[in-house]
């Protein structure tokens, strides 16, 4: 039986003019491959595919996954498209050979300097999402989410660049765009897609995927000046960190498809200027040795990450258009994002959120998506679910006095509600739930949040105060525990109620509470929602719609905070 490897890559080689159809592999561990180095399958044809291979379980499951997220991915991505051809806004996609590049992380979007803010508004007026904590010269960070998922992320460029360093300025790239297969978007020229692909190699993943070496091959087989090629590297002073990569990947390649596509005078100078470099020459021989050892190449092939950023350092030192001490700071800034990354250092301001309704209303759903939404915003969050005396010490407290006092049980519910109806009960359990409260909300709220994570609350003050009013009646000890409960806890950045009739939570819940108790608790809640502030959310709609709602109005909040954050800090107004 072939090795995996071998057979993944020649159902995806751009060059190959054999029939693959005989080459023969386990399917599942070539699929495997194919789906870690983020080939498109969509994109292979498939009638080189070995009959095994196309008729696999592995394939199919595959190409249907790829199917949808390419679906998904290219309906949100058409307006986009729309909306800035329509404004006469050039759209060139950075990652793309040709066809949609659905497989990409991002959609990088390149377009001119000069419509860089222009774009950046007609993308935010369709409902995408910018991300105001991502800080990254010459690009924004979009995201565009549905039922709590995002389904496109959209990085805008006005130059090809990461964090301080510029690879490609953005008015070249564009007047030497190419059409591509969609008229939605244009590609970046061959020379310019190799550059991108080989910086990105080096100055962002630190690996080398099939998928690079394919479009290496694809870009190449059309046509590469390489003499202007090597001229726009010099130009951005970048040559050592070019011909490291170079020369990597092109011994990589010969390794995995038996040739390179890269001319031997090209391999020859990057070979030479490996052999001259000093600290760069080492570890670049280190991996070459690395590929011609292993029998069977790992791809994704890793490089060092300090390997990587001493690139990236060179780099930042070697920037003409800036003064030395603007590229001090640079560097300085560079190695402070790096050091508060790796350690999780508070990055950006952090934000509690509150989620209030009755039980059956949605709300365990949605703080799953808001969660997950957050998440892939880079927002670090814990999700706090809060009761009001149902602690474990509280639980403590109860069978201690059960033990001496005609205490009801638990699951006495009657008996329960007879007790606390009385006055005195009722005001001693409202009071140590104050103090209850008071303690663990300063643990797992404010004491987090001055860390700066983000708190999602499954249910808060607000919550736990109507169940006070309820059980215990609206007397006067009961009312002003409530009133301080609120005034001595943090009020939440955004705090929401999603609301659902009692009829409507019984019945997604049903036998859990008495109808009479819902209704009760529905119109206590509400009027502290007035009372409150909290924004009421119609929980009764499609539970994709009541997401898509929440998700938006949470995320805006706290990117509001974000920004506000940001201008204060920079000498605006908050």
């Amino acid at each position: 039986m072939r090795d995996p490897l071998a057979a993944a890559a020649a159902v995806s080689d751009p060059l190959a003019d054999n029939d693959a159809s005989c080459l023969s592999a386990d399917p599942g561990e070539t699929v495997a491959i194919l789906a870690a180095n983020k080939i498109p399958l969509l994109e292979l044809d498939t009638a080189a595919c070995p009959d095994a291979l196309r008729s696999s379980a592995a394939w199919r499951e595959r190409v249907d996954l790829e199917r949808r997220s390419r679906s998904e991915q290219h309906e949100a991505f058409e307006p986009v498209a729309e909306a800035l051809l329509s404004a006469g806004i050039p759209c060139v996609l950075i990652k793309s050979s040709g066809s949609f590049p659905y497989r990409s992380s991002n959609m990088d979007l390149l377009v001119p300097p000069i419509r860089f803010a222009e774009a950046a508004r007609h993308i935010e007026e369709l409902g995408h999402l910018r991300l105001p904590h991502y800080r990254e010269d010459h690009k924004l960070l979009f995201h565009r989410f549905r039922a709590g998922r995002s389904v496109l992320s959209v990085h805008l460029h006005e130059s090809v660049s990461w964090g301080r360093v510029m690879i490609l300025d953005g008015d070249g790239c564009v007047a030497r765009s190419a059409s591509s297969k969609e008229e939605a978007f244009a590609i970046l020229s061959g020379e310019d897609r190799v550059i991108a692909l080989l910086a990105h190699s080096l100055y962002e993943t630190d690996e080398i995927r099939l998928s690079d070496l394919r479009s290496l091959r694809f870009a190449v087989s059309r046509g590469i000046d390489w003499d202007a090629l090597t001229a726009r590297v010099c130009d951005r002073g970048w040559e050592t960190g070019f011909h490291a990569i170079v020369s990597i990947a092109a011994h990589l390649e010969e390794r995995v498809y038996g040739a390179s596509c890269v001319p031997a005078p090209v391999k020859q100078r990057s070979f030479e200027a490996m052999r001259a470099a000093r600290w760069a020459g080492v570890y670049h021989d280190r991996l070459v040795r690395r590929i011609a050892s292993q029998t069977v190449p790992v791809l994704p092939f890793p490089i060092s990450r300090i390997y990587s950023k001493l690139h990236y350092v060179e780099r930042l030192l070697n920037e003409s258009t800036r003064a030395p001490d603007e590229r001090l700071t640079d560097l300085l800034a560079t190695g402070g994002n790096l050091v508060a990354n790796r350690l999780g250092w508070r990055s950006r301001p952090a934000v509690v959120i509150s989620l209030s309704g009755l039980d059956g209303s949605g709300k365990s759903t949605v703080i799953r998506a808001l969660r997950e939404s957050m998440t892939v915003c880079e927002i670090p969050v814990s999700v706090v679910w809060n009761r009001g005396g149902f602690s474990r010490v509280t639980g403590l407290v109860k069978r201690a006095g059960r033990a001496v006092l005609p205490i009801p049980a638990d699951s006495d519910e009657v008996g329960k509600d007879r007790w606390l109806a009385r006055l005195l009960p009722g005001a001693l359990f409202a009071w140590s739930v104050l103090m209850e409260q008071l303690v663990l909300l300063g643990f797992r709220v404010t004491l987090p949040r001055l860390f700066g994570r983000s708190v999602l609350c499954d249910r808060y003050v607000f919550d736990t105060a109507t169940d006070l009013i309820v059980k215990a009646g609206p007397r006067a000890p009961v009312i002003a525990a409530t009133r301080l409960l609120a005034g001595l806890t943090r009020r939440p950045d955004v705090a929401l109620l999603i609301d659902v009739s009692a009829e409507a939570a019984a019945g997604r819940k049903p036998g859990d509470v008495p109808m009479a108790r819902l209704a009760r608790h529905r119109e206590v809640l509400l009027d502290f929602s007035s009372r409150c502030g909290l924004h009421r959310i119609d929980g009764e709609r499609p539970v994709a719609e009541v997401t898509d709602d929440v998700v938006d109005r949470v995320l805006r909040g706290a990117f509001a905070r974000f920004a506000g954050d940001t201008a204060r800090a920079s000498g605006g107004e908050g």
